[in-house]
C-alpha cells in the first residue's frame, strides 16, 4: 500500500508540472492585475485551452533560480548518495530516493509557479479565515508533508550532530520564510524569496553532513591484521 501511494504521489507530481508548463505555453488572451487578492504590481496571465479560460502565473525572479538550482544540486548529491549507500548494503535507499524526487518537484515548481498558478485558479480559497493568498494553503500542505517526512527518518541525522543541527537551522529559515508569504504584507516577497534560497543552501549542507555520517557508517571494516611469523634457518 505504502508503495502505490508514492507511485500515486510521483505521478501526480510529474503531471502537475508538465499541465502547467503546457499551460504557459497556450494562447494568452488577457494579461496584468486580473486578480484581486493579488499586488497592483503583479502580472498574471489569463489563458484559454479547450474552451477553458484559466489563469497562468510565470512570475520568477533571481530569487527562484537560485533557489531551484540549489534544489537541483541537492536532489543530484541525494540521488548519488541513495544508490552509493545501496551498494554497501544499507536500507536508507527509498528515503533518499524520495528526498531527491521531492527536492526535483520543489525546484520545478519554483520555476514553473506551479503552487501560484494552481492558487490562482482556487480564487475561493480567500473566503477561508486567514488567507488572503490561495496559494497559501498549497505552501501550507508542502510544508505539513516535508515537515512529516522529515520527522519520519530524523534518525538519518542523530541528534547533537552537525547534520541534526545543519536541518535544523534550514527548517527554521524556511519556516520563516513561508510565514512572510503568508503575511498579508506584500513589501516582504523580496525578503521570502531571499530566504527560501538560504533555506535550500541549508538543505544542500545539511545533505552534505548527512551524507558524510551514512558513508562513515556504511564504510567496509578493514580485514584484522595477523602477524606474519618469520621462518629462520639455522645453518650448521
Amino acid at each position: 500500500m505504502r508503495r502505490v501511494l508514492l507511485i500515486v504521489a510521483a505521478v501526480v507530481a510529474v503531471v502537475s508540472l508538465l499541465a502547467v508548463a503546457w499551460l504557459r505555453r497556450a494562447p494568452v488572451i488577457a494579461e496584468g492585475h486580473l486578480l484581486p487578492f493579488l499586488p497592483a504590481d503583479y502580472v498574471v496571465y489569463r489563458v484559454r485551452v479547450a474552451g477553458i479560460e484559466l489563469y497562468v502565473d510565470k512570475a520568477y525572479g533571481r530569487g527562484d533560480i537560485a533557489t531551484s538550482a540549489l534544489l537541483v544540486v541537492f536532489a543530484a548529491y541525494v540521488l548519488w548518495l541513495a544508490f552509493t549507500l545501496r551498494r554497501r548494503g544499507t536500507d536508507t535507499f527509498q528515503p533518499l530516493l524520495i528526498a531527491a524526487g521531492g527536492a526535483l518537484f520543489l525546484a520545478g515548481d519554483d520555476m514553473l509557479s506551479l503552487h501560484e498558478t494552481v492558487g490562482h485558479n482556487l480564487g475561493f480559497l480567500t473566503d477561508v479565515p486567514g488567507v488572503d493568498h490561495p496559494d497559501d494553503l498549497i505552501m501550507g500542505l508542502y510544508v505539513l508533508m516535508v515537515t512529516a517526512f522529515c520527522w519520519r527518518h530524523r534518525d538519518l541525522a542523530p541528534a547533537g550532530s552537525r547534520a541534526r543541527a545543519a536541518w535544523l537551522v534550514a527548517a527554521a529559515i524556511g519556516a520563516t520564510a513561508e510565514l512572510l508569504d503568508m503575511l498579508p504584507f506584500d513589501s516582504t516577497r523580496h525578503v521570502e524569496e531571499g530566504l527560501e534560497a538560504v533555506c535550500a543552501l541549508g538543505l544542500l549542507i545539511g545533505a552534505l553532513a548527512t551524507g558524510r555520517l551514512l558513508l562513515s557508517a556504511s564504510r567496509p571494516a578493514a580485514p584484522p591484521t595477523v602477524p606474519v611469523v618469520r621462518e629462520t634457518t639455522l645453518r650448521l
